[in-house]
Parts: structure tokens; C-alpha cells; sequence
């Protein structure tokens, strides 16, 4: 796979690039997009999510039954794990105190 490239221009959006093909001033959710089909194997294993009603009825009483205090413990990871990382962006964002410069510090 060739490399891609993203660019971010300020007036004109986004331009994918790989080899000698580009995509100019795209949106953000275009770009996203062209990524996505440009990165996606042959063999499309996130199709398997897509199930007719009953397909998803039966899912949902096999995994509701039989694990449910997995899914509670995975949901308080998930919990956990978005926390922290607000926490971590907040003290990223903050400013320290004193004479300390914020990029002395990273």
C-alpha cells in the first residue's frame, strides 16, 4: 500500500493524497470517508453487524443472558477509561502555576 497523505489547508479543507492521485478541498466527513474506502480490506468484516430485526433479536437475547456482568464490568472500564482520559486532557490544557512555561514541561 502506497503511503496517504492528509493535508489540512485553512480556507480550502482537506487534500488526500497517495501516489500521484489527490482529493482537493474536501469536508471533513468526506475526507474521513476517502479514508476509510481507501483503507478498507478486500475482505469487509465489519458487514457482519449489519442484521435483519430478528438476526438482532436473537444477538440481543444470547448476549443480554449470558453476559451480562461482562458487559456491566466492560462498561465500567469503558467508564474509567473516559475519565481519565478527560482528566489527562484537562491537564494537558491547563496552565501550570508560577514561572513554569507549559512547553518547558512536555
Amino acid at each position: 500500500m502506497e503511503k496517504i497523505t492528509i493535508e489540512l489547508h485553512e480556507k480550502d479543507g482537506f487534500t488526500v493524497s497517495q501516489g500521484n492521485k489527490s482529493a482537493i478541498g474536501l469536508g471533513y466527513d468526506e475526507m474521513l470517508g476517502l479514508i476509510s474506502a481507501m483503507t478498507l480490506p478486500e475482505k469487509r468484516g465489519i458487514l457482519h453487524w449489519l442484521r435483519t430485526k430478528e438476526e438482532n433479536e436473537d444477538w440481543e437475547k444470547r448476549y443480554s443472558s449470558k453476559d451480562v456482568k461482562d458487559k456491566e464490568r466492560a462498561e465500567e472500564k469503558y467508564n474509567l477509561f473516559f475519565e481519565v482520559g478527560v482528566l489527562w486532557k484537562n491537564l494537558l490544557q491547563s496552565k501550570p502555576s508560577g514561572d513554569q512555561d507549559i512547553d518547558k514541561l512536555r
